[in-house]
C-alpha cells in the first residue's frame, strides 16, 4: 500500500530508496568492516586506507544529503532550488568518478 502511494506520488523516491539501501550497505557490509581490520595494518596500506576512509566519509555524507531531501520530499516542501540538490549530484558525480578506481581495488 505505501508504495502504492510512492508510486503515485513520488515515483522517483523508490530509486533514490534503492540507492540509500545500496549505500548504507556498502558503508556497513564492506568499507566499515575493513576500516575496522585495516586499523592493524595502518603502516602497511596506508594509501588503501586513505582511500577507503575517504569513500566512506563521501557515502556518509551522500547518506545524509539523501536523508534530508527525502525528508523535504514528505514533508511536501519544494526540492527544485533546494542546495541540497547540488550536494546529492556533486557526491554522486564524485562516487561515479571513483567506480574505475574501485574496479581496481577489488582485482
Amino acid at each position: 500500500m505505501i508504495k502504492t502511494i510512492i508510486e503515485k506520488e513520488n515515483p522517483e523516491l523508490l530509486g533514490l530508496l534503492e540507492e540509500f539501501n545500496y549505500s548504507l550497505d556498502e558503508i556497513n557490509t564492506k568499507l566499515r568492516p575493513i576500516l575496522d581490520i585495516a586499523k592493524d595494518f595502518k603502516n602497511e596500506y596506508k594509501n588503501t586506507l586513505t582511500y577507503i576512509e575517504m569513500k566512506h566519509n563521501l557515502l556518509m555524507s551522500y547518506c545524509t544529503f539523501l536523508s534530508f531531501y527525502l525528508l523535504l520530499k514528505v514533508d511536501n516542501k519544494p526540492v527544485q532550488s533546494h542546495p541540497v540538490l547540488f550536494k546529492l549530484t556533486h557526491i554522486k558525480s564524485l562516487l561515479d568518478n571513483l567506480a574505475p578506481v574501485d574496479d581496481k581495488l577489488k582485482k
